[in-house]
């Protein structure tokens, strides 16, 4: 049902929960540039799954455009537009001999991703081994350039920021590369595996996971130039015949996403932030609880409701203990002095 304004009771109460477990049956899509005599494959995905009419907990939809279509032009139809497009260049300059790959390439648009990456686990759970895996390249949300494509995931191989200097010789394209290979996309399955990962992400924005994520704001001129990007650094790898290294990097590993909060605060974390103790905004929500509060983009989220926050993790996990309503402390670092602010979260 919908959700009611929160009352305190200092009555002990009992409550008896069923649940109701839905099983459902959803596909990978494959296709495979097989290469004669290669032993060795590079992977390039994406995610192809949505949120249909974005129901609870996944939605951040308003009140006004819940139970509408939730397009997902960029998360992730532009990732999945990147996976055809390239599949449609290699086939064709091979056919034609144009390319001369030393590996294989599958293409993969996975499902599940949303729920977890649960189609791109279960592929690496199952024929990681085929395959044997030189490298994989994600693409999720590459549809709205700001003005660099951000390149994750980097330190999941020493070799990654060498071809990265290699490609900034080649191409003019501005990106910034960011070190953590723990992500909340497929690309985790594969390092998690011990596969040296990217991921190409354009950054995140307000219509995020609502109906409002829409073709007609796709940045198609920059977006040809990511996929470009990433045509070029395929090529750099699939004319070798080695596997990247793999390095395993000292941080935590993410959780499969769990968005079954509805506390709201209206901000907006960067999730391409790197090597900083908490939680860096790329913005806050016009005229929600953060905005109210006097939260600003660039402020960095280090501690709420008496809780330290270090990562997203964190902040995720304080989100859920918060009480819609009731009124609640938040430090933020703003040009590297604390700030302490109070602010309300709402029920949404």
């Amino acid at each position: 049902g919908s959700p009611i304004q929160t009352v305190q009771l200092s009555l002990p109460l009992k409550g008896h929960i069923e649940i109701l477990q839905r099983i459902s049956k959803a596909r990978n899509t494959l296709a495979l540039l097989k290469v004669p005599g290669a032993k060795r494959t590079l992977i390039i995905g994406a995610h192809g799954d949505h949120l249909g009419k974005g129901h609870p907990p996944s939605s951040r939809a308003t009140s006004e455009d819940k139970d509408l279509i939730h397009y997902g032009a960029d998360d992730n139809a532009s990732g999945m537009a990147g996976v055809l497009e390239l599949a449609h260049y290699f086939s064709s300059a091979y056919s034609q001999k144009l390319f001369h790959p030393k590996q294989n390439i599958l293409f993969a648009i996975w499902s599940g991703e949303e729920l977890g990456n649960l189609g791109s686990s279960h592929f690496v759970k199952k024929y990681k081994n085929k395959y044997h895996i030189s490298a994989y390249l994600n693409m999720d949300m590459i549809g709205r350039f700001q003005g660099k494509l951000l390149v994750q995931g980097v330190g999941s191989s020493p070799q990654w920021p060498l071809l990265l200097e290699q490609m900034a010789a080649q191409n003019p394209l501005p990106i910034k590369a960011l070190y953590s290979p723990y992500l909340p996309t497929d690309s985790t399955s594969f390092y998690l595996a011990q596969t040296p990962i990217l991921n190409f992400f354009t950054g995140s924005h307000e219509d995020y996971h609502t109906p409002r994520d829409t073709a007609d704001k796709i940045t198609i001129p920059e977006t040809t130039k990511v996929i470009q990007y990433i045509q070029q650094i395929t090529e750099m790898i699939a004319t070798k015949n080695f596997s990247l290294p793999y390095h395993k990097v000292s941080d935590i590993a993410p959780s499969p996403r769990n968005k079954g909060f509805r506390t709201y605060l209206g901000t907006i974390p960067d999730y391409t932030q790197d090597n900083i103790q908490g939680v860096a905004l790329s913005g806050v929500i016009n005229n929600g609880p953060a905005q109210k509060a006097g939260l600003k983009k660039g402020d960095i989220i280090v501690e709420l409701g008496n809780t330290p926050i270090r990562s997203i993790y964190d902040y995720v996990a304080s989100l859920k203990a918060l009480v819609p309503g009731k009124k609640t402390e938040i430090v933020v670092l703003r040009n590297h002095k604390k700030l302490k602010l109070s602010i309300t979260p709402l029920l949404r």
